[in-house]
Formats: C-alpha cells, structure tokens, sequence
C-alpha cells in the first residue's frame, strides 16, 4: 500500500472518530460513541497493519484530548481505544494466547479507570452508577463489586463477539478495497 494513501485514509479516520466522540460528548450516547470509535479504529489495522492501528489510536487520542472538553469521557476512550492496537497485536497468537491477554488488557484497563475516576474526579464508578443494587445489598460492598466484575466479564466478552463479527463484515466488504490501497 502507498504511504501516503495510509496516511491519508488513517487521517480521515481520525477525524470521523473525532467527530462521533464530540457529538457523542453533545447527547446522551456517549458509550456507544465510544464503542463506535474503538470500532472504526480498527480500519485502520485493515489498511495499515499494528503500526498504522497503534499511530492512528495514539494520534485520535491526542486530538479528542486537545477538543473535546469533558476529560473524563475523554479518559474512558483512551481505555477503550487502546484495546484496539492490542487486539491487532496478539491477532496473530493462538485463540489461548489472545484471550488471556484481551482479558488481562480489559482487568488492567478497568482498574486504573475505576481508580483515576475514584481518586482525580472523586466519582466511585461503581457505586455511585448502581444505586439499585446499593439498596438490595445494602453496605455489603464487596459483593457489589464481584458482581460488577463478573458482569463486566461477560460483558467484554459480548463485546468482544460483536467486534469479532465487525472485523469479519469489514473483510468481507472491503477486504478488495484493503488490498487494492
């Protein structure tokens, strides 16, 4: 593929994801914003391979920090968009391998985002989110926090599939087009 064709599609990706993060940001759809962008970053891996995946997810980072006010929303898409580069890394491991390291990515990643929002905005995520299950398990904490984790498991798995499913579309669709760039 030439260089600057690359460049120039990875460019417009950045831009389309920058885009959808703002008016994700405007109204009240900002996780599927988020999810949304993850995805179109993964484009970028089509065209270009990791290198290309992990430059275009580290530029769309810097510029939805530079644009988009709300550093917190923005944070979570650092976390979210990360796992892209990573998911392209491993792709080329066994079914074991890559796994372990997407769920070892998403503990880590929730981890530091849980704590960054806990200790930088004073926002415990899990608990000020989920009143509902404070009032069923009262002050029993650490159950609510189990079960947060172990639904956010199944969770990253269901997204997982659906991103798996995404990647087969794109090549099925665009697989000529990937390789034609």
């Amino acid at each position: 593929m030439n260089r600057t064709k690359k460049i120039a599609y990875s460019g417009l990706i950045v831009a389309l994801v920058v885009v959808i993060l703002f008016l994700g940001n405007l109204v009240s759809s900002e996780w599927t914003a988020i999810f949304v962008s993850s995805f179109l970053l993964w484009i970028t891996y089509e065209i270009g391979k990791v290198n290309t995946c992990f430059a275009t997810t580290i530029v769309a980072n810097i510029v939805s920090y530079l644009l988009i006010p709300r550093l917190n929303y923005v944070i979570t898409f650092t976390f979210v968009s990360l796992y892209t580069p990573l998911r392209a890394f491993v792709q080329h491991y066994n079914a074991l391998v890559r796994w372990i390291a997407k769920f070892f990515y998403f503990n880590i990643a929730f981890a530091l985002w849980f704590f960054i929002n806990l200790y930088l905005f004073g926002f415990n995520v899990v608990l000020d989110s989920l009143p509902r299950l404070l009032n069923i398990f009262g002050d029993n904490h650490a159950l609510i926090y189990i079960l947060v984790i172990s639904g956010l498991q199944v969770a990253f798995f269901v997204y997982e599939f659906f991103f798996s499913k995404y990647e087969y579309l794109l090549r099925k669709r665009f697989g000529e087009f990937f390789e034609k760039i």
